[in-house]
């Protein structure tokens, strides 16, 4: 992927500790995702704080392949990007890896998750175990975007864990930005 190499210091201070921070949440809908929808990608925007070491908003949405390679081409990537961005999603492991987009701070990041201390099953298993200190909802992360099956934001409040979630399962962090 292509970025402004001048953001390279900020991105490599906020993007690890988002996804430590976040990292339950994320593995959650990854294997969530990947058991409803097939292969895709863990979404995240990220509202950045000026001191990356301070909790940071998280929206975060998971993607099937074909509507990841769809939000791909609305950003307007490169088709060289699209198509490493396919082979990416065909070629992961979702028992053991996760492939993340995360976009904050005017930058853009996607990569491969790997070699993880808890898996994506053991996250999502351990998350339904403890299922009321997330904050769930349902919703469309792409808004003004088309996509089939998308539903309107919906929040969750206290329930069980769907058996059948909906096409998409987003996770709020919190609202942690002014």
């Amino acid at each position: 992927m292509h970025f402004n190499t001048q953001n390279r210091l900020s991105r490599d201070r906020w993007i690890p500790h988002v996804v430590q921070s976040h990292f339950m949440e994320i593995s959650y809908l990854a294997w969530s995702g990947y058991q409803h929808h097939g292969k895709g990608m863990v979404l995240g925007e990220v509202c950045v704080e000026k001191d990356p070491t301070t909790a940071n908003s998280c929206h975060l949405s998971y993607l099937s392949r074909q509507k990841a390679i769809a939000h791909f081409k609305h950003l307007e990537f490169f088709s060289s990007d699209l198509a490493h961005l396919a082979q990416a999603i065909e070629e992961y492991e979702p028992h053991a890896e996760i492939i993340l987009m995360l976009t904050g701070n005017g930058e853009q990041l996607v990569t491969r998750l790997e070699n993880l201390k808890i898996l994506p099953e053991d996250a999502f298993n351990q998350v339904c175990a403890r299922w009321q200190e997330y904050s769930i909802t349902l919703g469309n992360p792409l808004k003004g975007l088309n996509l089939p099956g998308a539903i309107d934001s919906t929040p969750l409040g206290s329930v069980e864990v769907p058996q059948f979630p909906p096409d998409l399962i987003q996770i709020n962090s919190g609202d942690f930005c002014a």
